[in-house]
Order: structure tokens, then C-alpha cells, then sequence
């Protein structure tokens, strides 16, 4: 039962780092008009969100790095159904987070016209 809960945190921590990690890159790129992050440096954020979320959930659920490659697993046999919808949830509920944290972040800051 642990091990399973511990899966779908690992999952959750796995998406928020993606998403965290990538997204921010961009936002801080497109919001400071390339003054403050060039496209390397947007490689460069999701290259360690994706390196992180795979350390994060990588030895406690293979990391699936998102739903699809959960459903994916699903398909092949090397992940139970019954646990697809909870994974999925998790996955979703990471993304979201780390969203809503770069939103907060960055409202009312400068826009692109």
C-alpha cells in the first residue's frame, strides 16, 4: 500500500518538475523579450525538468512521464488497469500545480505585445 501511494507522489513530483522546470524557462524567455533566457536555455529547463522527474519517480514507478505513456504501459502489459486512473489523476494533479505556481509567479508581470 505504501509503495503504491509512494508511486503516485513520485508521479505527481515527476510532472510538477516537467512542467516547473520547462515552462518557466519559457515564460521567462518570451516575458523578458530574450533578455533574460535564449532557447538553449529553454533546452536546458526541460532537459533537467525530464532528467529530475525520471530521478524523482524513476525508482518507485518506472516514471511514465506523462499520461499516455502511462496508458501506454498499460497496453503492453507492464502496468496494471486499476492502476492507470490513479497514476493518471496524480499526473494531472502535478502539471496543474506546477502551472498554477508559474501563474502566480508571473501575474501582472510584462506581457508580449
Amino acid at each position: 500500500k505504501r509503495l503504491q501511494t509512494d508511486a503516485k507522489r513520485g508521479h505527481m513530483y515527476d510532472l510538477s518538475n516537467i512542467v516547473g522546470f520547462g515552462d518557466a524557462s519559457v515564460a521567462q524567455t518570451v516575458l523578458s523579450r530574450g533578455k533574460s533566457g535564449t532557447p538553449i536555455s529553454i533546452n536546458f529547463g526541460w532537459g533537467l525538468g525530464v532528467t529530475f522527474g525520471i530521478y524523482t519517480a524513476g525508482g518507485v514507478s518506472g516514471a511514465h512521464l506523462n499520461p499516455a505513456v502511462t496508458v501506454a504501459f498499460a497496453c503492453l502489459g507492464r502496468l496494471p488497469w486499476r492502476k492507470v486512473p490513479a497514476f493518471c489523476l496524480a499526473q494531472y494533479l502535478g502539471a496543474f500545480s506546477a502551472s498554477a505556481c508559474l501563474y502566480l509567479v508571473y501575474k501582472g508581470k510584462q506581457t508580449v505585445t
